[in-house]
């Protein structure tokens, strides 16, 4: 595994603080953090600065920094701002969203919805590297625990639209070891076309299913909520035989006590796909 040190304390940091800092002192910042051997650095926010003065001279701090060994990248939350980075000789455009609604209107002044429908237009129209940030995808301030079936479907996405990186923020501090790893699995089992057909052929085997499109759909029902697949309990699997129905209606008549017979969870567990969701509660 390689891990990436990417310092935001130019950006992050200093938008918090109550001082507004001149674009030459912050450029200085970015200078001595790549001197210090930091590999990448998001170094500004391309942002209104009637919404963030802290931020003002996104595009004087850039110039200033000047040639240095670190990546160095900068934040925008809609068109405008990318066009503004786009200007700019920066390395990397990070774009972000959060994962629920109420998040993104008192942050972005936008829906979910229309969020990922920005997010997805930046990605498309830029040839530089892209990180898409989902922040709240432990938990939210306004509206509590987060489902993380949302974050799985967010992130394969924006995979999707042409973000080189996915990042999982814990915006308000909740996650824990368990949850970061349940969902870090949950992506990437989403993300593997290896591990999709090796579970696909599971659950096509244990579910009776003849047409592959079935499988599919039962695939992504079991990602989309794969957090919440219990315990092979019967109560479980009542509760996983009626997440699959929602999708297909013709699973309705499976019996729920052959799954247990014929261990679907396990082998589940054992293809890689539900590894110690069990554990991590």
């Amino acid at each position: 595994m390689r891990v990436t040190l990417c310092d935001v304390g130019p950006r992050d940091g200093l938008q918090n603080e109550p001082e507004t800092l001149a674009p030459a002192l912050r450029a200085e910042l970015v200078r001595r953090l790549a001197a210090a051997g930091l590999p990448r650095i998001e170094a500004a926010s391309f942002v209104a600065t009637a919404r963030v003065p802290q931020m003002a001279g996104a595009e004087e701090v850039v110039a200033a920094v000047g040639d240095v060994a670190a990546e160095l990248s900068g934040l925008v939350l809609n068109e405008r701002g990318y066009e503004r980075l786009a200007a700019t000789a920066l390395d990397r455009v990070n774009v972000t969203l959060a994962v629920t609604d109420g998040f993104n209107r008192r942050n972005a002044n936008a829906s979910l919805v229309e969020a990922v429908e920005r997010v997805e237009r930046i990605l498309a129209a830029t040839e530089l590297p892209a990180t898409a940030t989902l922040s709240c995808a432990f938990g939210c301030p306004f509206e509590g625990e987060v489902d993380p079936g949302v974050v799985v479907e967010l992130a394969a996405r924006l995979a999707a639209a042409g973000a080189e990186e996915v990042v999982l923020a814990d915006t308000i501090g909740v996650a824990t070891p368990g949850a970061v790893k349940a969902l870090v699995e949950g992506i990437a089992y989403l993300l593997d076309p290896t591990h999709k057909e090796s579970v696909t052929r599971i659950m096509a085997s244990n579910l009776r299913l003849s047409n592959p499109s079935e499988a599919d759909e039962a695939y992504k029902a079991v990602v989309n909520a794969y957090e919440r697949v219990p315990y092979p309990t019967l109560d479980g699997m009542k509760r996983l035989h009626g997440l699959l129905t929602s999708v297909n209606p013709k699973l309705a008549d499976a019996k729920v006590e052959s799954l247990i017979d014929d261990s679907f969870v396990h082998k589940l567990e054992s293809s890689g796909f539900i590894q110690s969701v069990a554990k991590k509660r």
